[in-house]
């Protein structure tokens, strides 16, 4: 019966020790994702050099981006003409892949837990140059899948982005929370802020909390603000 027992115990550690090396192996580098950010930009300038089908569209955005993200890019950006669909230049770039240096100003996280990577860099405004925008930040978020790497959200900030509050693992670049702030969003739920990245909140449910509760919880945390 022992040596049953051992036996299953060896088996377990095997797989386990097998995954970890296969998720290391797998591990995409810093250069494969700027790679594919440069890729997926590629993809959405092409959309300005001629009149495209909507399928056609589709086809050259969908290896690289969110059925949401897409719509989100298009419904900025796409014009509608007798010849077929088309993108025109602009200053105003939301949902475009941002003009990121790809080197040591270029700055990615990691959230392994959720397979989550946020690719930011900070901007500062042209000081010998006209400029639509002051010192800002822009990031995009991506999301491993079973298929690759897909863009997933984008934003732009003149604050410093929450998610850089948390502190990093330098060694495993895993985002780790510091701070968890506490709100009251209707009578029977709270919201949790803050949680690995800026945008996303991660919503869970409990009984409504007394005003008393509330201000002591408030004390004891502290406040993430954009």
């Amino acid at each position: 019966m022992h040596k049953f027992w051992a036996g299953i115990l060896l088996i377990v550690l095997v797989v386990m020790l097998g995954s970890h090396t296969v998720s290391a192996e797998q591990k995409l580098s810093d250069e494969e994702i700027f790679t594919f950010l440069n890729e997926a930009y590629n993809s959405q300038l092409s959309l300005g050099e001629k009149h495209h089908s909507m399928n056609e569209i589709k086809e050259k955005l969908n290896d690289y981006f969110s059925s949401d993200y897409q719509d989100a890019f298009l419904a900025e950006h796409l014009f509608e003409e007798k010849e077929g669909f088309i993108t025109y230049g602009t200053d105003f770039t939301p949902y475009y892949i941002p003009f990121f240096s790809y080197n040591e100003e270029t700055k990615v996280l990691r959230d392994e837990i959720n397979e989550i990577i946020t690719v930011y860099q900070f901007f500062p405004a042209e000081e010998n140059m006209p400029s639509l925008y002051d010192d800002h930040y822009e990031y995009i978020e991506l999301k491993e899948t079973e298929t690759g790497l897909i863009v997933t959200d984008y934003d732009f900030s003149y604050q410093e982005p929450a998610f850089l509050s948390y502190e990093i693992n330098p060694i495993s670049e895993v985002i780790k929370p510091t701070n968890v702030s506490i709100f009251q969003t209707n009578t029977n739920s709270v919201s949790v802020l803050g949680f690995f990245f800026k945008p996303f909140l991660y919503n869970f449910t409990f009984p409504m909390l007394t005003s008393n509760e509330i201000d002591h919880l408030k004390n004891k945390t502290n406040l993430v603000t954009r």
